[in-house]
């Protein structure tokens, strides 16, 4: 099967998209400079934290619905991951590509034949790499609020009252769909997180049902 490119319209996969091609960026300049302990952390930090962590965590629901901007998102930063690591681990590399080569059938019979990757300029938005960097720290507020308020991130809240540095307000439904809260309202300075946890009769369904479909969900598995 091949992947199509398409329109990129959502603000996770911009990010996301913005951060390969910033990792890109720094690892041309760390090869050159022969500094690959350097390629290896930034290489590190962005498969286990920006792309597993954080991006598929983002858009589970759009894999759910087979989101193609999703699927092509994920098969370029796995390319272009793949490159990178080409020089440092030779074999592991080529065994990923050969194994993506005959799903997605790649052109060149080896990974060591492609041609190395180049970041595009255009994609890199730092403004909405330093909003998400912020966002993140509000969700795992959020989160921890809710630990010690004693309640599970499938049971709906009724509001945040956020107070952040960064312009997040772009990133406003991201950080309500990872926290399952329903309203949150934004203020300018010093980071902190506040959780009216009040619960209403609707807020109540929606709980339970959500508890419902996941003990249905884990019988099923």
């Amino acid at each position: 099967n091949k992947i199509s490119k398409v329109k990129i319209t959502k603000l996770e996969d911009r990010w996301i998209l913005s951060k390969l091609n910033s990792l890109i960026k720094n690892c041309n300049t760390a090869f050159d400079k022969f500094e690959y302990h350097e390629v290896g952390r930034n290489l590190g930090d962005f498969i286990v934290n920006n792309l597993s962590r954080e991006y598929i965590q983002f858009v589970r629901e759009r894999v759910d619905n087979e989101d193609k901007a999703v699927f092509y998102v994920i098969h370029e930063c796995l390319n272009k991951i793949i490159l990178l690591l080409s020089p440092i681990c030779p074999f592991i590399s080529e065994e990923i590509y050969l194994n993506l080569k005959k799903k997605f059938k790649a052109k060149r019979e080896s990974i060591h034949l492609e041609k190395w990757p180049k970041e595009e300029p255009k994609l890199i938005n730092k403004k909405l790499e330093e909003s998400m960097a912020q966002a993140k720290e509000v969700i795992q507020g959020i989160l921890s609020e809710r630990e010690t308020a004693k309640l599970g991130v499938r049971w709906p809240i009724k509001e945040a009252i956020i107070t952040a540095e960064s312009d997040i307000s772009p990133l406003k439904e991201i950080i309500m769909r990872q926290t399952n809260v329903k309203k949150l309202t934004i203020k300018k300075g010093k980071l902190d997180v506040k959780l009216d946890t009040e619960m209403t009769p609707e807020l109540d369904k929606e709980g339970y049902a959500r508890e419902i479909m996941r003990k249905v969900q884990d019988m099923r598995k």
